[in-house]
């Protein structure tokens, strides 16, 4: 089975960037470019990791985040261009599961990335390329 990845994220050019290099390595991904968009490509795909952007007009990835997680068991990485507030992030629990500053470095944001669905699926049912 192939994983799919959510990326909620409001500037199209990174959101691409991450969708492609994620396909690249294998994982079907989908997209969404607000909250609003994110909860409803939350239901019809059902990924099996969100990446979300905290500054987004209308609903803020802190929103988001709460309600994927008071509806799913699903991870959830906030990507964020204020590089200080990951270290607040983490401090406070936010509620995500990590938290990366953008932009990302792409090989260690895939490194996480695997890292999280292999904690999600310890027995290995997820994998980026099945």
């Amino acid at each position: 089975m192939t994983a799919t990845i959510l990326i909620v994220d409001d500037e199209p050019s990174l959101r691409e960037v991450i969708a492609d290099y994620l396909q690249d390595a294998g994982y079907q991904t989908c997209v969404a470019s607000n909250g609003h968009e994110g909860l409803a490509q939350l239901k019809q795909f059902q990924p099996d990791l969100v990446i979300s952007d905290v500054w987004m007009p209308g609903m803020d990835g802190y929103t988001f985040c709460k309600l994927v997680k008071q509806a799913t068991t699903t991870p959830v990485i906030l990507l964020t261009g204020v590089p200080q507030e990951v270290r607040w992030f983490r401090e406070v629990g936010a509620g995500a599961d990590d938290y990366i500053a953008k932009p990302p470095i792409m090989r260690d944001f895939l490194a996480r990335i695997e890292e999280l669905l292999s904690q999600r699926w310890a027995g290995g049912e997820v994998s980026a390329a099945s």
